[in-house]
């Protein structure tokens, strides 16, 4: 038996009822708990034993994103490895991913695109590894804000991680190791991720977190010199009524001027406040 997440379970049943039933798995919610007993046939059990090690975390990487249409389970194990369990035929491979982590996995999540595993060890660091486990992008350290495990860990988007711990809010590292801290000071807080984004719920409001998009960022950028940009700026100085339009005329004659309305354009459909959309477009139809 491990202790896994509803949300694991669920999606390597491809069902939502309680209790849930397949014929490698079964699931049933701990009475007045909010984890799920997750028993299996599967060989797991025999490698504990052979190797005289527990299981700390499971996640399961969906169907849609393994080459032979059929669920993987990934479970940590307390000798700082990680072994996959195929649903299919029920044969399991050893990672050995020990020399890359430093301890034990306690949680997991996968990335959207099923690409990457973001992994919170029991010394308090953050590791975004390749699904394969031979690429390691991040090890981000969170033991100066606390020494305990967040209570939820997501992907916001495809190269973001949110945590979330009680009364320290919440916290999103980026992909170079960038951060920024949002505090909640409620113990009622609850992210949900979404393809693009995360949802931050608490009893009061519902946020939309989202990195900013690369085009977006590059557009708006003080000082930049991208394409858009300049465009941009002419099409202000227009409104304005002093309008500079040697930087278009020179971007039109290097055949770059659609590449920059297409990400005016783009930048548009990702702004949430209207003004900035209209200053996009606007840009764009100039």
């Amino acid at each position: 038996a491990v202790l896994g997440k509803e949300a694991a379970i669920c999606e390597l049943l491809d069902a939502h009822d309680d209790p849930v039933y397949s014929p490698h798995f079964s699931a049933r919610r701990i009475e007045q708990d909010s984890n799920y007993a997750f028993i299996s046939v599967l060989p797991v059990s025999d490698f504990s034993k052979s190797k005289l090690v527990q299981f700390c975390a499971i996640a399961v990487l969906p169907k849609t994103h393994t080459l032979h249409r059929h669920p993987e389970v990934f479970c940590s194990t307390s000798d700082n490895s990680v072994i996959v369990v195929n649903a299919l035929t029920t044969a399991y491979t050893d990672l050995d991913c020990r020399s890359r982590i430093s301890s034990p996995i306690v949680d997991m999540s996968f990335a959207p695109n099923g690409r990457f595993l973001a992994c919170f060890t029991e010394h308090s660091m953050l590791t975004v590894i390749s699904t394969s486990f031979e690429t390691k992008v991040l090890d981000f350290d969170t033991s100066e804000g606390s020494h305990t495990p967040p209570q939820s860990m997501q992907w916001c988007g495809e190269d973001s991680v949110v945590l979330h711990w009680k009364n320290l809010g919440v916290l999103m590292v980026g992909p170079y190791g960038d951060w920024l801290r949002f505090p909640y000071d409620t113990e009622y807080l609850f992210v949900l991720p979404e393809m693009d984004s995360c949802r931050v719920l608490t009893k009061t409001s519902v946020e939309i977190l989202q990195r900013v998009p690369p085009n977006t960022a590059q557009l708006l950028r003080i000082g930049s010199i991208e394409k858009s940009s300049m465009l941009l700026d002419a099409a202000d100085a227009h409104a304005a009524g002093t309008p500079n339009d040697e930087a278009v005329r020179a971007s039109l004659e290097t055949g770059a001027l659609e590449e920059a309305i297409e990400t005016c354009v783009d930048s548009a459909t990702k702004k949430f406040d209207i003004p900035s959309q209209k200053r996009l477009l606007g840009a764009a139809s100039y």
